[in-house]
Formats: C-alpha cells, sequence, structure tokens
C-alpha cells in the first residue's frame, strides 16, 4: 500500500498518477464507505438475531443482550420467534439492497476514473512540449495510453473497495467485540499475524509487477513495427525474423504475467490455511472460556462474514503492489507532458498578423540528443519581407524544416528571438498567430473522414463553395470530381485510400482555405506530379497581395519561381539573394553534397 504514497514537503501524498483520478473521485468516498458501513450494520444485526432465535429454537427463554434489548421489547411474547424471523428477513433485504446501490456506484466511480485519466493524458498530449513529443518513444506512449492507464483505473476502484471492506470489518469486529471481548481480542491478534505472513509471502509482487510493464512496453514496440514497416518488412523478405522477435516479446509478457500470477495465487491457500487455523483457535479459547453456545454460534457466523471482507482488503494490497511499474509508467506521462507555457503570452496581443516582416535575430536551436542527432540552428539571422515568396534551400538536415516550425511556433529558440512586425512572438498567443499559418509538408498526415472533412480541416467555418475553391486552386478538383463520391468520398486512414499525390494536393487545399498570412510549403512538391507542380508555380507566379510563401524544395523550378532565397548548411545562412539569379548548376552541386560558399558570406549561387 505504501508504494501508492510518498512524502513531499512534509506531507504524504498519493502516487502521481492517481492525484489527477482521485481528485474527481474522493468527493464520493464518504458515501461509498456509510453505505458500506450500512450494509454490514444490517447483516451484523441480523446474525445478532440468531441468539435469541437459537435460545429460542432450544427451549431457553433468554433475555436478549444489552444491544439488541430494544428489538425484544417491540416483539410480541407469543410469535417472538417467527418475528425474529420476520425482522431477520427484512435486515437481508435492506443489506442486499445498499449492496446493490454501492456496488452501481462503485462501478460508475471506476468508469469515470478511467475517463477522467483518458482526459488528462489525451489533453495533456495535445499540450505537450514539443521537445517532449520529438523524443518520446512512440510505442511507449502506446503501452501507456492503451495498457497502463487502465491499471490507474482499477486502481482507484481497487482503493475504493478496500474501503467498502474496510467499513464491513469495522461493523462485524464491531459486534464481534460486544458478543465477547476476550474472543475478539484474540481474533485481533491473529489477523495481525496473518497479514504478517501474507506481506512477507508477497512482497516481490512489486518488483515482479515492473518486470510485466517493461515487458508490456518491448511488446508495443514489436507490434507498432509491424504495423508501421510493413512494406520494409515484406519487401526484404523479413516476416520470419519479425515473428520470431515477436514470439520472443510475447513470451516474455507471458512468462512475466505468469510470475506475478504465482506469486499471487500464493495468497490464496496460505490465507485459506491460517484462517482455518485461527478458526479452531478462537473455538479452543472460547470453549475454555465456558462462552454460551449461542453466542459462539453467532461469533462464528460474524468470523465466517469477516473473513471474505479481510481476504478481500489483502488481495487488493496485493493487486496494488503489483500495479506499481504501470502506475509508474502512467506518471512518467503526465508528469512529463506538463504543459510548459510555451504557447502563453506575456502580453497578450489579440489576432497577430504578419503585416511587415518576419525576422530571426541571433536564432539558435538544438533538438534533444547527443552528437549530431542534436543539431539545429547556430546563431540565424534572416528576415522575411511580408508579401514575398521565399525559398529556403540547403541539404537534408541543414536546418530548413526547423525554420518553419520556429516560424509556426511549434518550438521555442533556445536563444536569441523571432521578431513579428517588431513584436517578440514570446510577447504573442501563439494559438493566434497559428490561426494565421498554414503548412503543407510530407509529414502531415490526412485524417479519417471525407475530402471534404480533410480540406475543411483547416479552416471549421469554411463553405462548400470555399472548400471547392481551394480545390481548384490546389489542382485536385480534377480528381475529386472524378470520384464516385465526390468531395464525400473518404479518404481511409492516413488517407491510403489516395496516391502520394492526391493526397498532396488534399494538404494544399486545406491549407489554401485557410486564408493564411504565411503558407509554409516544406517539400510539398514532392509527391507531386507536373500538373500539380505546375498548380503551385502558378500560385507562386500568381503571388496573393498580403500572402506571405515560404518554399523548402529541391526543385529548382520552384524555387525559381520565388523572389528571395537563403541557402543554409550545418545550420546556418550561408548565402541568400534573389532567387531568379540561382546557378542551377551550382544548386544541384549543393543538394549533391559539395561545400557550399562559406558562412555568412553574401552570395549569388
Amino acid at each position: 500500500m505504501m508504494n501508492l504514497f510518498y512524502w513531499r514537503s512534509g506531507r504524504l501524498c498519493l502516487h502521481p498518477a492517481l492525484e489527477p483520478v482521485l481528485a474527481k473521485a474522493l468527493p464520493w468516498f464518504p458515501l461509498v464507505f456509510v453505505l458500506g458501513l450500512l450494509g454490514t450494520a444490517l447483516e451484523g444485526m441480523g446474525i445478532g438475531l440468531l441468539i435469541p432465535l437459537l435460545d429460542l429454537v432450544a427451549g431457553h427463554d433468554k433475555p436478549l443482550p444489552a444491544v439488541l434489548a430494544p428489538f425484544g421489547r417491540l416483539l410480541p411474547e407469543n410469535d417472538r420467534g417467527v418475528a425474529i424471523g420476520l425482522v431477520i428477513l427484512c435486515l437481508i433485504l435492506l443489506k442486499n439492497l445498499v449492496a446493490y446501490v454501492n456496488t452501481n456506484l462503485l462501478a460508475w466511480i471506476y468508469g469515470r476514473s478511467g475517463h477522467v485519466l483518458r482526459q488528462k493524458i489525451g489533453n495533456d498530449l495535445l499540450r505537450a512540449d514539443s521537445r517532449f513529443l520529438m523524443t518520446a518513444p512512440p510505442h511507449r506512449l502506446l503501452n501507456v495510453i492503451s495498457n497502463e492507464s487502465w491499471r490507474a483505473a482499477d486502481a482507484v476502484g481497487t482503493l475504493f473497495s478496500i474501503a467498502v471492506s474496510a467499513a464491513a470489518c469495522i461493523a462485524l469486529l464491531t459486534f464481534l467485540l460486544l458478543l465477547s471481548p476476550p474472543l475478539t481480542a484474540a481474533l485481533a491478534v491473529g489477523l495481525a499475524g496473518v497479514q504478517l505472513l501474507v506481506h512477507l509471502a508477497t512482497r516481490r509482487v512489486a518488483a515482479l509487477g515492473a518486470v510485466v510493464t517493461a515487458e508490456n512496453r518491448r511488446l508495443a514496440a514489436r507490434m507498432l513495427h509491424i504495423v508501421e514497416a510493413w512494406r520494409l518488412i515484406r519487401l526484404y523478405g523479413r516476416q520470419a525474423h519479425e515473428m520470431e522477435d515477436f514470439a520472443r516479446a510475447s513470451d516474455s509478457v507471458r512468462r512475466a504475467v505468469f510470475a506475478v500470477s504465482r506469486a499471487q495465487a500464493l495468497l490464496g491457500p496460505l490465507t485459506e490455511i491460517a484462517y482455518a487455523l485461527q478458526f479452531f483457535a478462537i473455538a479452543l479459547i472460547a470453549w475454555s472460556l465456558g462462552t454460551p453456545f449461542s453466542v459462539v454460534i453467532a461469533f462464528t457466523v460474524l468470523l465466517y462474514r469477516l473473513q471474505p471482507q479481510v481476504r478481500q482488503i489483502q488481495n487488493a494490497l496485493v493487486l496494488l503492489r503489483g500495479w506499481t511499474g504501470s502506475l509508474d509508467e502512467v506518471s512518467w506521462l503526465v508528469q512529463t507532458t506538463q504543459h510548459t507555457g510555451q504557447d502563453a503570452p506575456t502580453v497578450r496581443v489579440e489576432g497577430p498578423r504578419l503585416r511587415q516582416s518576419l525576422r530571426f535575430e541571433q536564432v539558435s536551436f538544438r533538438y534533444p540528443g547527443p552528437g549530431e542527432k542534436g543539431a539545429g540552428l547556430d546563431t540565424i539571422d534572416l528576415e522575411i519581407p511580408a508579401g514575398k515568396s521565399v525559398a529556403l534551400i540547403g541539404r537534408s538536415g541543414s536546418g530548413k524544416s526547423t525554420i518553419a516550425a520556429l516560424m509556426c511556433g511549434l518550438i521555442a529558440p533556445d536563444s536569441g528571438r523571432i521578431v513579428l512586425d517588431g513584436r517578440d512572438m514570446r510577447e504573442l498567443d501563439a494559438f493566434d498567430w497559428r490561426e494565421r499559418v498554414a503548412v503543407v509538408g510530407a509529414e502531415l498526415e490526412l485524417v479519417e473522414g471525407t475530402i471534404a472533412d480533410n480540406i475543411r480541416y483547416g479552416h471549421p467555418g469554411a463553405t462548400d463553395v470555399q472548400i471547392e475553391a481551394a480545390a481548384q486552386a490546389a489542382d485536385a478538383a480534377g480528381f475529386i470530381a472524378d470520384l464516385p463520391a465526390g468531395y464525400r468520398s473518404e479518404v481511409g486512414y492516413r488517407g491510403h485510400n489516395l496516391s502520394a499525390g492526391q493526397r498532396q494536393r488534399i494538404a494544399l487545399a486545406r491549407a489554401l482555405v485557410r486564408q493564411p498570412d504565411l503558407l509554409i510549403l516544406d517539400e510539398a512538391t514532392n509527391s507531386m506530379d507536373v500538373l500539380s507542380e505546375s498548380a503551385i508555380l502558378a500560385m507562386l507566379a500568381q503571388q496573393q497581395p498580403g500572402r506571405t510563401v515560404v518554399v523548402i524544395s529541391h526543385t529548382a523550378s520552384v524555387i525559381r519561381e520565388c523572389s528571395d532565397y537563403f541557402l543554409l548548411d550545418g545550420g546556418r545562412v550561408v548565402a541568400n539573394g534573389h532567387a531568379a539569379d540561382i546557378d542551377v548548376d551550382r544548386l544541384s552541386a549543393v543538394f549533391a553534397g559539395q561545400p557550399a560558399d562559406p558562412p555568412n558570406r553574401v552570395s549569388t549561387i
């Protein structure tokens, strides 16, 4: 149980994975506890009434125990046995009604807890720091969301079930104490001994649970690899190899789960034997004390009802111990996806627009990771005038897409600043700014739904006329018209019903329907055919007044339609000038890997 708690600032706190869930569930805790206490109290009263009933059956007309005397005064003298039986039956009915209500309440709390946690995880992922999303292993995220998060909801439900069982134990022990304090004292000593024995026998469950979590994570990695790399696997005939890897990962999960189950299975026989010994010990103590037979019977029945409640608590504690690894995984995701405030402005400026220029001043950025993996930008200085079309060119890894991400406010500079119309972008509302930006890139997938849904994704309020106009501008209207359902055609998962060129044209239409101030074409022509590329060339040639276009491309014809260019190499600007002056042969040589011009030199390629 202590695996779920930790000390912080001098106070005992709950496991981080459970804090957001229990915050919503705790208001219901008193009601669950009271209902559990009430249900068991009704049961205990019914069992207590067995004493006078058994005395009547045995022919002994003894007075009721003090705690039950008020009931005796309400019962008729002649029909005392029948009346006691009816009261017992009513108490059983009430007890089961209360139990039914509490069971449904617990089920509702469990379902709501899972919903609250999944909502939080989804919200945190949508607002997570970009650096975390760049580096977090996708298989680990998949495992936490689809598997481990359920354990947190299970833990909340288990904690509430412990509360119900604890309430039952309190009520039953109270009745036992009223019946026979000496027997109850002996019982308490025995229960403490059994709990110590259970703790010693199952103390490895937490470590075994952590192993299960790690193996589940590896299995999720293999699953994701098979789904995402199926083309690679088949092209190189690696099905047998991948199946062997998957089988090993699956078998590791099986063995880890079996180890936990084996440790947990020890609990049943162990407690069964311990409670049997305890039962005989109580019987011997009662015989030695000369306890009345009717009291012994009532005490035995109460003890019989107490033992399942104690077992329930013990089983729940073992389960919680086994889920520690899962809760740690949920905690990792919840704590590391906390919103960093990157999108929150220091001074709110409503509706930022690009009217003058977008300027980088000594901007540096490094991706998380050592060595080359961490390469990004090194003290970049550049200015993009509003209303112009500018090409960012350079070899792969030179920093072009990083500049695009910084322009959008998806990531923030490590040093330096980005200035939009004279205002530091850190002072602007990133959400509002991104309303004025549209990006077309190879990594921006289509969403499940229709073609119209995908175009409207760029501007939720777009009319059908606007959608069709955007498709026309993106050279997509022709192939859409040829589809049986037209704009209502389903694109499938990640657009698999369409060709690569068709997906790219819909992505371009999605960007154009937004009517952005800044349009970024990040390798947008790579998958397009000649006709679609010509549509982009025409769009650049007929530049819409007020729209700024940034083109990242290796295609000379597209680059030369821009007004200006910046050549990047190694995260630095090494040349810039008018795009019309570019030497195509020299540009091809740069892309082929030959050295670019010296850093900080302004020239024409």
